[in-house]
């Protein structure tokens, strides 16, 4: 695939966020250790807790113990004194969401916060992982003993993008935006066009209608699947966002105007804003956990989360500027043999075009659907020119797919005018599939957090569960399975290291920060069954699990969240980067999420690094023994999360100095 050649651009040294008074500060701390953090008793379980101190090192050989304090911001369905709900889920009319009792639909997914100053004055801003999904942003006062209290809870209005969904990680720019990755699970094109109908019983054809044809929650199962049950996707993902946000029918819905990143400004006032009142649908469909942008404001790293998903890099035209690039898929080599600690892997980039968003939101306006992309087959019985591959959509059981571009008996959707069309729509419309076309790797399960670390120059990835696509033989397409990992379902942070390169069609790749190898950091481990708190943890208690949101911070400290069902309390830890030591600095509610993804905000030499807790007591664990130990213990249909224990929880941690 031939590329115009773009002049290099010359790296920034300015890290993305960061302010004149942080950077003049982290000069000045070299290290910092903090205190390691107990796990809960019983008395403890219901509250959020942070390490009570930490001893910051600075570079001319002083250090100082600081004592550290959790604060909570709010709960969701708090009031403000002008009567707004935080959480408060909306329609596209701006109208509450309700029950069918009546009640208000409240949210208990905060996931990440970001903090951001204008002309003196404080705002936060915090994503909401649900479908439909939201963004608040919140005007803070600033009291006299330094915290924050919230003076006005405001709803971003999607309407003008057509709504957004699992608002999930963010990171701000380097330009002072915040960039939102919509976790889109659920919307992907397969469960939405009918030709795949037949073909799996995850689709909306079986999501039942209420007599004026919107979806009414309910699932009947096809006779081919008569014992699949997916009423919880129609109920819980679908229904919300097509018949309770936009109050469309299902053949007027259009899924390709989800999966993206989207950029929100703040203006001089303090007021938010979608960038350019669009998706960034150049950087891709997929199921972005987050967008990492690095010091050239050019190269943006994404993980795919879910299974048999991918790690993506964009590649803007222009620095600060991501409304059109080129995309690409990482096609991982393995070094390591399969028993290895998980692994290490050189790391290759296969192009899958260029495109700017317009002509990408264009694409999606006409109507098109999956099968003008692809001709869809029967994954039991591939024809000629189609291919066989595992996807997110399918997993294991695989699809059929054969690109339409006139190729291999293949025809031209009335959709597009050219074949140059077809491929950049697929490119970016559809780069899973494209992407395992030309050789990508398709493999990753729960990609999540991503930082880069400034001190060494490299990049890490979390990987929440090592399992099932990155597993050797998972993968029945010909030629691939490029990850062969044993399985450890406790995850990995994985470090990135970069160097030149060519793409895999022989084009050169005009960035510094190209990965091109990929290792392992960090390991969970499995507990056994003789461990400390192998009785309710089925990793060990002291090392990590499921790492999701991840930070680095500056002075050597990479943060690490942590989201899954393998330790009873999930935890919040640092690494630092340079003693490799690990240290447990929070904790939240049995059954909750570690999220926040640490955004920072530094006044008068003190940062605010924003913690939240997710879905308290919302999900089940298991112990050692794989033993399910606590189960969810709400019923979010029903409205009980409004109880006050059950609320998602939104807050920062003071005592630290910036170390950015």
């Amino acid at each position: 695939m031939k590329k115009k050649i773009l002049a290099l651009m010359s790296a920034f040294a300015l890290f993305a966020g960061v302010t004149a008074v942080e950077k003049a500060y982290s000069a000045k701390v070299s290290n910092v250790e903090f205190e390691q953090l107990s796990l809960p008793t019983t008395a403890e379980e219901g509250q959020i807790r942070v390490s009570p101190s930490a001893t910051v090192y600075f570079k001319d050989g002083t250090s100082k113990k600081v004592s550290l304090k959790y604060n909570v911001l709010y709960k969701t369905a708090d009031k403000d004194s002008y009567g707004n709900s935080a959480g408060m889920m909306m329609d596209i009319n701006k109208n509450p969401i309700k029950f069918a009792d009546g009640t208000i639909r409240y949210s208990v997914q905060p996931d990440s916060s970001n903090y951001f100053e204008r002309n003196g004055k404080y705002f936060h801003i915090q994503h909401f992982e649900n479908s439909p999904g939201m963004i608040y942003y919140t005007e803070l006062a600033l009291n006299s003993d330094g915290s924050f209290k919230p003076v006005k809870y405001t709803n971003i209005d999607f309407a003008p993008v057509k709504g957004t969904v699992i608002n999930c990680s963010a990171q701000k720019s380097g330009w002072d935006t915040f960039l939102s990755a919509e976790e889109d699970y659920y919307f992907a094109g397969y469960w939405f066009d009918p030709n795949s109908a037949k073909y799996t019983a995850q689709h909306v054809n079986y999501c039942d209608k209420d007599a004026n044809g919107y979806l009414n929650g309910k699932y009947t199962a096809p006779s081919f699947a008569a014992k699949a049950d997916w009423g919880w996707w129609c109920q819980e993902m679908v229904k919300p966002l097509l018949t309770d946000y936009l109050k469309v029918k299902p053949e007027q819905f259009q899924p390709y105007h989800y999966g993206y990143i989207v950029e929100i400004g703040a203006d001089k006032t303090g007021n938010p804003y979608i960038k350019n009142n669009t998706k960034h649908y150049a950087t891709g469909k997929f199921t972005p956990e987050v967008a990492v942008v690095m010091p050239d404001n050019r190269t943006v790293y994404m993980l795919d989360d879910g299974s048999y998903t991918g790690m993506f890099m964009f590649i803007a035209d222009k620095p600060k500027d991501m409304t059109s690039g080129f995309l690409y898929l990482a096609k991982l080599t393995q070094k390591s043999k399969d028993d290895t600690d998980g692994g290490e892997f050189s790391v290759d980039w296969v192009p899958l075009g260029h495109a700017d968003e317009d002509t990408l939101k264009e694409y999606v306006d006409r109507g098109i659907s999956l099968s003008d992309m692809f001709d869809v087959g029967d994954p039991a019985n591939c024809g000629a020119g189609y291919t066989k591959m595992n996807g997110y959509e399918t997993g294991k059981a695989g699809m059929c797919v054969r690109l339409k571009d006139g190729t291999n008996g293949s025809k031209i959707s009335s959709k597009f005018n050219n074949t140059t069309e077809v491929h950049q729509a697929a490119g970016f419309l559809e780069p899973r599939k494209y992407g395992v076309l030309y050789g990508g790797t398709m493999e990753f399960s729960k990609g999540e957090g991503v930082t880069y670390d400034h001190d060494q120059d490299a990049i890490y990835f979390a990987i929440s569960r090592i399992e099932g696509s990155m597993k050797k033989g998972e993968v029945t397409k010909s030629g691939s399975d490029h990850i062969r990992l044993k399985e450890n379902k406790c995850g990995g942070v994985f470090k990135g290291t970069f160097g030149t390169a060519v793409d895999t069609a022989g084009n050169n790749l005009f960035s510094c920060y190209i990965v091109r190898n990929l290792k392992a950091e960090l390991l969970g481990v499995k507990a056994s069954t003789t461990d400390p708190g192998a009785d309710k943890n089925y990793c060990q208690i002291d090392k990590i699990a499921c790492p999701d949101n991840i930070l680095y911070m500056g002075a050597n400290q990479l943060f690490i969240a942590e989201d899954c069902g393998y330790h009873y309390t999930n935890a919040l830890w640092t690494y630092n980067t340079v003693s490799k030591k690990l240290t447990r600095i929070g904790t939240v509610q049995p059954g909750a999420e570690v999220t926040g993804a640490f955004g920072t905000v530094d006044i008068n030499g003190n940062a605010y690094v924003s913690f939240n807790a997710q879905h308290p007591y919302g999900e089940s664990r298991s112990n050692a023994e794989g033993k399910t130990i606590l189960s969810g213990a709400f019923d979010d249909s029903k409205g009980t999360v409004t109880d006050d224990k059950y609320k998602g929880i939104v807050g920062y941690i003071t005592g630290l100095p910036s170390l950015r």
